[in-house]
Parts: structure tokens; C-alpha cells; sequence
């Protein structure tokens, strides 16, 4: 009966894992990425605002079909169609490089969610709080339940927020920092609600601390890794140690244990297990000596003792180069590091670069084996293939923004082939069917993969625009020319590597 049990509660973690809540990334300013279907998609979207690269993004999709359901900025929620919620401004969130922002399932209860968001900048209204969404409001799009909005939890946070989920595979956890104590804060995730927070004492007490941290779970959920930027000035060239801590951590109970330092290192903006958990990364953020400015860092936590593992640590650096004119790479900095649903890591700074036609675009780093030790370990970069991230302003900008997952949502990935190209998708032939056709059209592409993102533009005979369609993941929607007039009309036709006009006859 033991291994009846044991059985059915591995089934429902492997589920849990395998779910895609983590494949639509919204990042940078204006687009966002896409994982579905195997494939590393890059889609526009409107822009957040005025700021230049929101610091603070999360997101969550359908577990089953991936499909993105809501995101935000830690003080605004949009629906899946990128528009505000009714109800989705004003909720309290910081908007520094912290994790401000988190997104938990509300167990036992499908359509709806908690976003827990955070602010400590030393100002009115810090704090952890959260506020419920609710998909079945809006006609299914989405809402803020307005009487949840900005429940406080806990009134002296440290800029630090992450979760995971419970060894019984339904609730969750969700942890940050007292500030200026020694104190974790656990708070327990039911089907009841947000529990009573369980509070441990462990290392040192931060206090008046300005920059930021992070804390972060293992993708298998038995470890958590921490640091807090003691520093007392804002500027983050200058050199402030703290310590990198390592915990043990019990998905059952919440309890942390077994506290090891793992060194002293200076201004580190991001801690990242690798997939298989035998690695630990970090990047750091300094830009005096020692420059750690362009290095991403790891240790080897399989080593057999603690000492074993200091020693193991480890650097590369990105290898940026601004343009083809410079001989030597530029610094890149480790920001916003997060794994793929592909099995990968990835870079949040993303910098801008001359493609061969001399256009200047977003690309993006990533080690395509984050499980291996560096010295096996090469950077790769991609161009990020969508309107809004072609023809860029040279202005030496690195867009942080990639979303605060939980990180059990990758446990145990290994790397797949998604890297479509548009050489790869250079013989793709797009089909318009039926045609002629009284009342709906539809696309089809040749080739599996080639043909989303897609942004399709309809005229009439004399040039006259009509309507638009952006279509992100399979399967593509039928296009209504009921209303139109009996002729000829065109089909503007984009996808991530062409655009082509198809003519389209209405019966």
C-alpha cells in the first residue's frame, strides 16, 4: 500500500512539472517570448509605458495548453489579449531588479490566483501583500477581485520573493525576509488561503540595505539559496560583500536547515539552480576591481563537502561585442537569469547588435547545457525575430525584465532542439484555403513552426485597410469576410521571417 501511494504521489508531481504554467515569457518593453510547440518564439505586444524596461515581470499560462492567461508588472495586470484588467491598476509592488512580483494557483480552486507583489524602498506603503485574480470575470479574460487588492501580509520585507510548491503536489510555498532581523518568513498556501507565516531565524540580520537580492528554491524544491546586497549605497560599482547562503529546505513542512555560506561576493543580482540542481550560478553586478561586471559564476553542488564546493567555483564570461567595429567583447552583465521551458539558461540583459544587414536588434545569451560544469559550458546568443525588436535606437540599453518563476516548473529539463531559424524557414510556402470563400479564410504554412508569430493586415481592391489579426500559437483562427462586400481583397501576411501578399476572393 506504501508503494501504492508512493506511486500516485510521484505521478502528480511529474504531472505538475511537465504542465506548462512557465511558456510565455512577457519581457523587455515591447514583445515577449513564446515556448510552445517546441519552438523559441518571439511575438510584439504593446509597450508597458513609459519606462524604458519594466524591471518587475510575471506571467502564468494554461497548465495544459500554454497558452498565456495573465502578466504584470507588480502594479498593473493585462489579459491574455495584452489590455489592462478592469480592475488592474494600483496595487503596491517596488520596481527596482528585486523579485517584486509572484504568481501562486489558489489551490482547489482553478480560475483563480494569487499575485503577491512587494515594495521596500523605505517609503509609505512597504510591505508584502496580495491580491486575487479571478479568469472567470471579464467574460473569461480576467479580473482583480477588487476587495483582495493589496492584502497585507507582512509589513518590513526585504526585497526578496519566491515560492514553491508543497511535497503534496496541490499547495504552496511562498518565502521572503524580514528586514533588519535574521528572520525567513514561510507562509503555507492552501485550499484555506494564505496561512500564519512560519518564521526562522538563521545568519545575519540585514538592515538598511538598498539594492536588492534574491532568494531562490531548486527546481527539486530540497534547497534554498540567498543573498541580500548589504550595501549602504545605491550605486552598485561599489564593493559590498555579503554572504551567498545555501539552506536545505522541506517541501513538507517548510522548514529550512543546515546554513552554509558559500562565500562573500559583491552586488549579486541573480541565483539560478541548474535543472538537474548540481549547479548553483550567480551573476554579479560590479564594476571595480574585482570586475565581476561580464562574469556569470558557478559551483558544483554535487562536490562530496562543503569546502569541495567553495573550491569548485567557477566563471565564463558572455563574450558581448557592441558592434562588428570592436575587436574585444564588451562587458554583459548576468541580470534577471532565468531557465527556459526548453532546458536552457538564459540572459535577461539583452543588449542590441548589428545584424549582417546592418540592422540593429535585440539579442539575447543562453548556455544551452545548464547542467554541466563550465568548462564544458559555451554562450550562445540569438537575434529576437519580431517587428518590435528590429531596427533599434542605439542606445547601449540592456532590457532586464524576465518573469519571477517558480523554479520547480523546470525540474530535471533537458535541452531540446527549438532554435527554428529563418534559413530553416526559408521554403515555407503560406496556402490561403478556402478561396474563394463566402464567409471564413484561414492560413496554413508548409513548414512546421514557420509560420507564428503571425500579423495579418486586410484591404480591399483599392488599398483600403480593413482589419488586423495577430495570431501567436496554433490553432490559427478563422478570419470573418462575412461582412465584406462580394471581390477581391489582399492579405498582408508577416511572420517572423517574411512578409507576403495573398489575394483573396470573397464569393
Amino acid at each position: 500500500m506504501k508503494g501504492l501511494y508512493l506511486l500516485v504521489f510521484l505521478f502528480a508531481i511529474t504531472e505538475s512539472v511537465a504542465q506548462k504554467e512557465a511558456n510565455v515569457w512577457i519581457t523587455g518593453n515591447d514583445f515577449g517570448i513564446d515556448f510552445n510547440h517546441n519552438r523559441f518564439r518571439v511575438f510584439n505586444r504593446e509597450a508597458y509605458g513609459p519606462n524604458l524596461a519594466a524591471a518587475t515581470s510575471v506571467s502564468i499560462c494554461n497548465k495544459e495548453t500554454g497558452d498565456l492567461l495573465f502578466y504584470s508588472d507588480g502594479n498593473n495586470v493585462w489579459d491574455r489579449n495584452f489590455r489592462m484588467m478592469p480592475n488592474g491598476r494600483g496595487l503596491i509592488s517596488g520596481r527596482l531588479f528585486g523579485q517584486h512580483a509572484l504568481i501562486i494557483p489558489m489551490p482547489g480552486t482553478p480560475d483563480k490566483y494569487y499575485l503577491f507583489t512587494l515594495k521596500r524602498l523605505e517609503e509609505e506603503d512597504d510591505g508584502l501583500y496580495y491580491t486575487v485574480i479571478d479568469m472567470s470575470l471579464n467574460g473569461g479574460l480576467g479580473d482583480v477581485v477588487p476587495e483582495t487588492r493589496n492584502t497585507m501580509l507582512l509589513t518590513n520585507p526585504l526585497e526578496v520573493l519566491t515560492g514553491t510548491i508543497h511535497e503534496n503536489g496541490r499547495d504552496f510555498w511562498v518565502l521572503t525576509h524580514e528586514d533588519d532581523t535574521d528572520r525567513f518568513v514561510v507562509f503555507p498556501i492552501t485550499s484555506q488561503g494564505v496561512g500564519q507565516p512560519i518564521l526562522q531565524a538563521f545568519g545575519l540580520s540585514y538592515d538598511d540595505y538598498k539594492y536588492g537580492g534574491m532568494a531562490q528554491f531548486s527546481p527539486d524544491r530540497s534547497m534554498l539559496a540567498f543573498n541580500i546586497n548589504i550595501s549602504r549605497n545605491s550605486i552598485p560599482s561599489v564593493n559590498e560583500y555579503s554572504p551567498l547562503e545555501l539552506y536545505d529546505f522541506n517541501a513538507e513542512t517548510g522548514d529550512l536547515s543546515n546554513r552554509r555560506v558559500l562565500g562573500n561576493s559583491p552586488n549579486i543580482q541573480s541565483i539560478l539552480f541548474s535543472p538537474d540542481n548540481s549547479k548553483l550560478y550567480m551573476g554579479s553586478y560590479n564594476l571595480e576591481e574585482p570586475a565581476l561586471y561580464d562574469l556569470l559564476w558557478q559551483y558544483d553542488l554535487s562536490a562530496n563537502s562543503l569546502e569541495d564546493i567553495i573550491k569548485s567555483l567557477d566563471n565564463i564570461t558572455w563574450g558581448y561585442k557592441l558592434n562588428d567595429s570592436f575587436s574585444t567583447p564588451a562587458p554583459l552583465p548576468s541580470f534577471k537569469m532565468q531557465l527556459g521551458p526548453d532546458g536552457r539558461l538564459y540572459n535577461g540583459a539583452m543588449p542590441r547588435n548589428f545584424t549582417e544587414t546592418r540592422d540593429l536588434q535585440r539579442m539575447i545569451f543562453y548556455l544551452d547545457n545548464p547542467n554541466d560544469p563550465l568548462d564544458r559550458v559555451i554562450t550562445k546568443s540569438r537575434y529576437l525575430d519580431s517587428s518590435n525588436n528590429r531596427n533599434q535606437p542605439n542606445s547601449g540599453v540592456f532590457e532586464q525584465s524576465f518573469p519571477n518563476f517558480m523554479q520547480y516548473h523546470f525540474n530535471g529539463l533537458d535541452p531540446i532542439d527549438n532554435s527554428t531559424t529563418q534559413e530553416d524557414c526559408a521554403e515555407i510556402t503560406l496556402t490561403i484555403y478556402p478561396n474563394p470563400s463566402e464567409d471564413f479564410v484561414s492560413i496554413k504554412g508548409s513548414i512546421a513552426n514557420c509560420l507564428f508569430p503571425a500579423y495579418i493586415k486586410i484591404y480591399n481592391a483599392s488599398g483600403q485597410f480593413l482589419q488586423e489579426v495577430e495570431v501567436f500559437n496554433e490553432p490559427f483562427p478563422q478570419i470573418d469576410i462575412r461582412t465584406y462586400p462580394t471581390g477581391v481583397y489582399f492579405l498582408n501576411i508577416e511572420t517572423f521571417n517574411r512578409i507576403e501578399v495573398k489575394k483573396v476572393i470573397k464569393k
